[in-house]
């Protein structure tokens, strides 16, 4: 680079003195610019070079990978559900109950003892009656049964040694007294429901035989209906509850009787 001198008008002024090193660096910066220019140039180049093609030969197969099988799910495994173990039985506490129920509650505990005790004392009199009753009613028989047979000796014993006409009347008629003492006394265990609409009809007429000690010698024998089966039977009954008979006044007693008795008689 060179300066010219620089002219006002005629006169001449100073020219600035030349710049040291401006060659150099004119040459470095142009060595810069080639260089990038060759950097350019070799990066576009070995962008658009084709790669050489490879070429391999293949010895064998490659053997195929099998498909994944599938991974099964974990099965969770089942809990096995242990029962709980029973609860413990509560305890019941004692009720603790109020003094007036307390004792009323005993009250009647002891009431109910006391009428079963007396249950079971009356079940025991009523057994031990019955059984005295049975006892008394064999002993009776048995005693029933020895004064028939007296009774048939001593008939044997008449018939062949026949007494008095006045004995015999006086052992075979009895008082009417008597006979209506013995109605009253049979008609009074008489136990007949005698209907509303019963008209006067037959009376029922028995024959009772006896034996010297007022014992009733047999069954009594029905001699005529009354026409209603119900009160001859009860009539029956009522003569074997009466055994034995009334005593007579004159203590003989007679060795049969009959008496007659009226369904519709007030007095039974």
């Amino acid at each position: 680079m060179t300066t010219k001198p620089l002219y006002l008008g005629n006169e001449l002024w100073l020219t600035p003195p030349p710049e040291k090193g401006s060659g150099r660096a004119f040459m470095f910066a142009l060595g810069m610019h080639l260089l990038l220019f060759l950097f350019l140039y070799v990066g576009i180049r070995w962008k658009n070079e084709t790669p050489a093609a490879v070429e391999a030969e293949l010895w064998s197969s490659i053997p195929l990978q099998e498909a994944p099988q599938p991974v099964p799910e974990p099965v969770q495994p089942i809990e096995k559900v242990t029962p709980l173990p029973p609860a413990p039985p509560e305890k019941i506490e004692p009720k603790v109950e109020k003094p007036d129920i307390a004792l009323e509650q005993e009250k009647l505990r002891k009431k109910k003892e006391q009428e079963l005790k007396e249950k079971q004392e009356k079940e025991r009199k009523e057994k031990e009656r019955k059984e005295k009753e049975q006892k008394e009613k064999i002993q009776l028989e048995k005693l029933k049964e020895q004064n028939r047979a007296d009774e048939m000796k001593r008939l044997q014993a008449t018939s062949k040694n026949p007494q008095p006409a006045g004995t015999d009347a006086q052992t075979s008629s009895p008082s009417p007294e008597w006979e209506g003492l013995v109605a009253a006394a049979i008609k009074a265990n008489i136990n007949y429901h005698v209907p509303a609409d019963l008209k006067p009809g037959p009376k029922a007429l028995f024959q009772i035989r006896l034996l010297p000690s007022g014992e009733l010698l047999g069954a009594p024998k029905l001699i005529k209906s009354s026409g209603i089966p119900s009160y001859d039977e009860a009539v029956e009954r009522a003569i074997r509850k009466t055994d034995p008979l009334p005593r007579p006044k004159n203590g003989i007693y007679p060795r049969a009787l009959e008496l007659e008795f009226d369904p519709l008689d007030k007095g039974q």
